[in-house]
């Protein structure tokens, strides 16, 4: 979990996170699973927790990357 001032906190894996490093880098790969009947939603959805994420890992973890992954059908 993530957390930043003032009280705002996200817990960045929801459904599944991976932190790992990746030739040196530090990298975060938020999965989605868009399990739900509207895959619109799902997508507004996810596009504005990655703008939160984003913004979290770049007061704590500046060196860290965001990447997230969803099945190809939501494509």
């Amino acid at each position: 979990m993530f957390r930043s001032e003032p009280e705002l906190s996200t817990n960045l894996g929801a459904e599944r996170t991976i932190a790992a490093e990746r030739e040196g880098g530090k990298i975060a790969v938020e999965i989605k699973s868009f399990l739900y009947a509207s895959q619109v939603s799902e997508f507004e959805k996810t596009i504005g927790q990655y703008e939160l994420y984003i913004w979290l890992l770049q007061e704590q973890e500046p060196d860290r990357e965001l990447y997230v992954a969803v099945p190809t059908y939501a494509l």
